[in-house]
């Protein structure tokens, strides 16, 4: 075994070590106790190298192991005093310090195994048959990605134990051009919400009649499918002007529609509040009809607001050429 002392870095940046510095400072802790916690944290760095498994002969990796523990050291006390300095204390006076770390490790295992069955699921799939779902499936001759590839990049990076956006969203727009490592409570959660989120859509796109779209082996659409950037977001605007202008819940559009919709739903740059309320109420009917959990009507409900919104303002021009509805629809 390697002794991994020298490799932990002091980081006053982490909760943990402002934890065990106040710990060290206080009189009636014993310095005993102190040192029982610095070996019991070297004891699951060697443990963690033996795992991987790390060539012990190359510092960059055992560094790497060791800020890696450390990192989830800080995770699992967070989590446990819930950012209360005192607690953690406390708790750091009487528990062995494996626990924390199996803390941390069971949020982060948790966190990368759900952004890998995110990523497996977001998948439209088309069988020969006609027969589409979401999910992957062996006899599928077309596969399309849900998401979007900066949603895509989301799950990668959270796959990595990375970071790439600051809040939770409805939709992800932009990310950071350098992911930050989650090393704090506060990235975890706003990546567990993010995945939460995409979660939801897909479990509200699951809800829709995605069989429509190859209707009798009508594969028309496949190559604006195919080619999306997000289609999730062209399946729901092909929804909202199709129930706005009462064409049914059809996911495509023609010229015709998106330019009946822009006449007639559409003023000073937004939809109608007759024409929104009209959709949201629908929606919920709709989903509460399919038996949708509360968290997907609401997630849904978000969701379409965003598209509504970004509709009133990006087709507020007349529209002359089915070219420029491309990002929008599926035509």
């Amino acid at each position: 075994m390697v002794n991994t002392d020298s490799l932990i870095k002091h980081d006053p940046r982490l909760f943990l070590f402002r934890a065990l510095s106040e710990l060290g400072e206080q009189e009636n802790v014993p310095i005993e106790r102190i040192d029982e916690i610095n070996r019991q944290i070297v004891a699951i760095m060697n443990k963690r190298s033996v795992m991987e498994p790390v060539d012990i002969s190359k510092r960059s990796e055992l560094r790497t192991v060791a800020r890696e523990v450390v990192l989830r050291l800080n995770l699992g006390l967070e989590h446990g005093s819930k950012l209360d300095l005192i607690r953690a204390k406390h708790l750091l006076g009487c528990n062995d310090m494996i626990r924390f770390y199996q803390i941390g490790n069971t949020l982060i295992t948790k966190l990368k195994r759900d952004a890998q069955d995110l990523r497996q699921r977001a998948r439209l799939t088309i069988a020969e048959t006609g027969m589409v779902q979401i999910g992957g499936h062996p006899e599928a001759v077309m596969e399309m990605p849900l998401l979007s590839q900066i949603e895509e990049d989301v799950l990668s990076a959270v796959i990595d134990e990375t970071l790439i956006i600051g809040e939770v969203t409805v939709v992800v727009e932009s990310k950071a051009e350098v992911g930050q490592p989650m090393e704090q409570l506060s990235q975890v959660q706003i990546a567990d919400g993010m995945l939460r989120n995409l979660g939801l859509r897909l479990d509200y796109l699951q809800t829709l009649p995605l069989y429509l779209m190859a209707k009798e082996k009508d594969f028309r659409y496949a190559a604006s499918m195919e080619s999306s950037e997000d289609l999730a977001g062209k399946i729901t605007c092909g929804m909202v002007v199709n129930l706005a202008i009462d064409s049914g819940r059809y996911f495509c559009v023609t010229l015709d529609k998106v330019r009946k919709f822009c006449e007639a739903c559409i003023t000073a740059n937004e939809v109608t509040d007759a024409v929104e309320e009209k959709l949201l109420a629908w929606l919920i009917e709709y989903l509460e009809t399919h038996q949708a959990a509360e968290a997907v009507i609401d997630y849904a409900y978000d969701y379409w607001m965003y598209w509504i919104n970004q509709l009133g303002r990006h087709l507020q021009k007349p529209t002359t050429d089915s070219s420029t509805l491309h990002d929008w629809f599926i035509l």
